[in-house]
């Protein structure tokens, strides 16, 4: 992935976004799942990185917010999260 500089996010009064929503199929271990990733201000820290994961045949899903000091900082988690997830087999939807 592209060092958290050059990552193109937009901008939402006045925060970067970053968005990432992966996937992973397989029919044969009956693995249906999806995960997502974001960074973005919660109700008690400027900057967090959101995760969310759950069965894509199943209205059943987790959330966590995993607080950070900065947003550089925030992008850095994220990215290795995403990184983790890839080396997993997840994919990123497009």
């Amino acid at each position: 992935m592209n060092s958290p500089k050059n990552i193109a996010s937009p901008q939402y009064f006045g925060y970067s976004v970053f968005m990432v929503l992966l996937y992973r199929i397989s029919p044969q271990e009956n693995m249906n799942r999806w995960y997502f990733v974001g960074v973005q201000p919660t109700l008690f820290d400027p900057y967090a990185v959101v995760v969310a994961w759950g069965r894509r045949d199943n209205e059943f899903q987790r959330w966590r917010a995993i607080p950070a000091t900065s947003p550089e900082q925030a992008l850095l988690l994220a990215q290795k999260i995403v990184q983790h997830k890839l080396r997993r087999g997840y994919q990123i939807t497009v």
